[in-house]
C-alpha cells in the first residue's frame, strides 16, 4: 500500500499529457512505469473535475491522489467496458461524492463565513466586480444539488457528451436531460442580476 501510494504520490507532479490511448490490458498490468503515464495522461482533467465537483476546495489534490490510487488498486476492475477516461472519471465523481459527504458540516462553516466576509467588500470596483460576478457564479453552482452539479459540471465545464455522462453516473440520457434542465432554471433564477447586466 505505501509503495502504491509512493508512486501516485510521485506521479501526480507530472505534466498533462497525451489524450486517452491506453489499452485495457496495459491499463490492468501492475507496472509502475505505466501507470505513471496512465496518471501524467490525465491527471490534470481529473483535477480540474474535482476542483469544479467540490467547489473549488482545498481537498483537490487528496481527491486526484485518492482516484489514482483507488484506480491502481482496482485496475482489474477496468474491463475496457468504456474508456480509460471514462472510468477514471467515474471513480473521481465517486470520491468528490464521499468528499463532500465527509466535509459537509465544514463546507457549510466555511461557506458561512466567506460569504459574510464577502458582503464587508462592496467598495471596489473593476477586477474586484468581476471577481464578486465569478464568485456569484461559483456559489450558484455550489448551492446546486450534488446529483444537479455533477450534470452541469460534466457538460457544460469538462464538455463530456451526454451519452459519456449517462456511462459515467450510471444514469439514463432522459435522467441527465431533467437533471440539466432542473439545474439551468434554479442558476438562471439565482443569477438572473448577473444575466440581466
Amino acid at each position: 500500500m505505501a509503495d502504491s501510494l509512493a508512486t501516485v504520490r510521485a506521479s501526480v507532479s507530472a505534466p498533462d499529457g497525451h489524450a486517452d490511448g491506453h489499452s485495457a490490458v496495459r491499463a490492468m498490468r501492475p507496472d509502475a512505469a505505466e501507470f505513471d503515464r496512465i496518471v501524467a495522461d490525465h491527471r490534470e482533467r481529473i483535477a480540474r473535475l474535482a476542483y469544479r465537483l467540490l467547489g473549488w476546495r482545498d481537498e483537490v489534490e487528496d481527491v486526484v491522489q485518492e482516484v489514482f490510487l483507488a484506480a491502481f488498486r482496482n485496475r482489474e476492475a477496468f474491463r475496457a467496458e468504456s474508456s480509460l477516461t471514462t472510468w477514471l472519471t467515474t471513480i473521481a465523481v465517486n470520491k468528490c461524492r464521499s468528499h463532500l459527504r465527509k466535509r459537509l458540516l465544514r463546507l457549510l462553516f466555511f461557506e458561512r463565513s466567506r460569504q459574510r466576509l464577502a458582503g464587508s467588500v462592496d467598495g471596489a470596483e473593476g477586477a474586484a466586480l468581476e471577481r464578486e460576478s465569478f464568485e456569484q457564479v461559483r456559489r450558484a453552482l455550489q448551492k446546486l444539488p450534488t446529483r444537479h452539479r455533477e450534470v452541469v459540471v460534466l457538460r457544460y465545464l469538462e464538455e463530456m457528451p451526454i451519452a459519456e455522462i449517462t456511462e459515467v453516473l450510471g444514469i439514463s440520457r432522459n435522467a441527465v436531460e431533467v437533471r440539466l434542465n432542473r439545474a439551468r432554471a434554479r442558476l438562471k433564477a439565482d443569477l438572473r442580476a448577473i444575466i440581466e447586466q
